[in-house]
């Protein structure tokens, strides 16, 4: 069967390893779906050997499986040049990268900024959590190439989450303030930082008998997981005495 001229636009989120198609997620089986996220994340092109090396636990043995693969990805999709073939090598026809890399830089540059965020940046960033909040698919994060993926867009994920909670502190958004807090404490427990944020949203609604509760709560976990106590900034803040 001959493949459907190009008609649709499609798009790889690297995000949150999503593949859509008109905005719409295909019915992809899971190595359809780790391929394209597997060339997006090597600047969209990986020769057959290496796409066969990172898939070999689901892909089939023989010399043209990933030829197979490829085949069933494009008539899913319905666009023939949507993974190309050019000297030996296999890549998108866009570059998710490039995305990812500018997010990168937005995120950055939003958490040395010392003000409170424009509205539009401020949205901006809160859409890439919520992209970055969704889980990727089981299929990737059982990937050894994956590993370091997930791990960078969890960093990338607090880094953002952080600088909209201290933004909405600065703004008196307490509740936002403390459900970007919390979100982080999710991520890791033992992570000071958020901490900090959940102590003086607690303190600023004059709620300190909570906030000493939570201070309590985190010490418990330094002490029974690294065996460590608060940082001392924590104590000054709630005016405790050594």
């Amino acid at each position: 069967m001959s493949l459907s001229a190009p008609s649709k636009t499609w798009n790889v989120d690297l995000l949150n390893g999503t593949i859509t198609v008109n905005g719409v997620e295909p019915r992809l089986s899971p190595l359809e779906r780790s391929l394209p996220v597997f060339l997006g994340l090597n600047s969209g092109s990986a020769t057959s050997e290496r796409i066969a090396r990172a898939l070999h636990a689901q892909l089939e043995s023989g010399a043209d499986a990933v030829k197979v693969l490829v085949y069933r990805f494009r008539r899913k999709i319905g666009h023939p040049d949507c993974v190309r073939f050019e000297r030996g090598q296999y890549s998108l026809d866009h570059d998710p990268l490039l995305e990812l890399r500018r997010i990168e830089n937005e995120a950055a540059a939003a958490a040395v900024y010392a003000g409170v965020l424009d509205e539009s940046v401020r949205r901006q960033l809160e859409g890439y959590r919520a992209r970055l909040h969704r889980r990727r698919p089981q299929v990737l994060l059982n990937q050894a190439w994956f590993e370091c993926v997930e791990r960078h867009l969890c960093h990338l994920e607090r880094t953002i989450s952080i600088r909209l909670a201290v933004d909405a502190f600065r703004r008196k958004e307490y509740a936002e303030a403390i459900d970007r807090a919390w979100d982080v404490v999710a991520m890791d427990p033992l992570d000071e930082e958020p901490w900090e944020i959940v102590l003086r949203v607690q303190l600023a609604i004059g709620k300190r008998g909570t906030a000493l509760a939570d201070f309590l709560r985190y010490g418990d976990l330094l002490k029974r997981e690294l065996g460590t106590e608060p940082p001392l900034r924590f104590r000054e803040l709630l005016s405790l005495q050594n």
